[in-house]
């Protein structure tokens, strides 16, 4: 009896066991489904496939997502990155030239350096949402702060939203090694200029200000939160949380904080 006894404890014990894995499984993949999902959610197809900056390739990009997501009902991250081109390993040097790197972001996969590259096709689909925050950064800072905003509150403005955005929607992780690839792997870097090191604080100022930040979690729209941390940062901006170095048209050795100028 107590033979028979233990051998049911047994089936039992094995079949509950066995039955974990399975209900783990589905649990996993139901969660994919569902970060994907969220993931298409912020990205407003409309505003940014209407963007004048964004590259051609990151254009064909989002309109090959929308066609996919359009089609399928359930499909997860890796489904996602499969439909984004790679970044080309060798810089193209035309393009590069013709980039202004004082002044805007990347926004083609053409314009990114090795470095960044290399991060870029470590996850395509969180690089390019990378890619599609930087034009929404270059034009926030444009709206509100105008052009040749180098090394003041505009150009502060616009790292530290870019960094804020990276992080809200790719991972803090992934932002931080993007945003240290596009100074480390510039030509001209050099760790000791003052413009590198007024980058390299925004980004991380603003990857931090963003975890703090009071965000719906439910918006009714792809563009609500963007504009919400885009505010943020601006008022960051404004109480001086960032830094500068080129103050009233003067450049100071020195890095100073922001203010509430808008005019460079």
């Amino acid at each position: 009896m107590k033979k028979t006894i233990s051998t049911i404890l047994l089936i039992a014990i094995f079949f509950s066991i066995a039955a974990v894995p399975a209900y783990a499984e589905e649990y996993s993949s139901q969660t994919e489904y569902t970060k994907a999902k969220d993931f298409v959610a912020n990205i407003n197809f409309d505003f940014f496939l209407s963007s004048s900056d964004l590259g051609e390739d990151v254009i064909a990009d989002l309109k090959n997502i929308q066609d996919y997501i359009t089609s399928h009902r359930e499909y997860t991250m890796d489904d996602l990155c499969d439909l984004v081109e790679p970044a080309k390993t060798r810089v193209n040097a035309n393009h590069a030239t013709k980039y202004d790197y004082s002044s805007l972001l990347p926004t083609s996969k053409d314009v990114l350096n090795a470095k960044e590259k290399e991060v870029f096709n470590s996850n395509p689909i969180y690089g390019l949402s990378v890619l599609l925050q930087a034009s929404y950064a270059n034009s926030q800072e444009k709206g509100r702060f105008g052009s040749n905003t180098w090394a003041t509150n505009g150009d502060a403005f616009r790292h530290a939203l870019w960094n804020a955005l990276g992080t809200q929607f790719t991972s803090e992780s992934y932002m931080r090694r993007f945003a240290t690839a596009h100074e480390t792997g510039s030509s001209d870097y050099d760790p000791n200029s003052i413009d590198t090191k007024m980058d390299l604080r925004n980004n991380a100022t603003g990857r931090s200000l963003v975890k703090s930040m009071d965000l719906p979690s439910n918006p009714p729209n792809g563009m609500v939160i963007p504009y919400l941390i885009s505010n943020n940062i601006a008022t960051a901006t404004k109480n001086g949380k960032l830094v500068r170095f080129v103050v009233a048209g003067v450049q100071y050795s020195t890095l100073r904080a922001t203010n509430s100028a808008t005019t460079n």
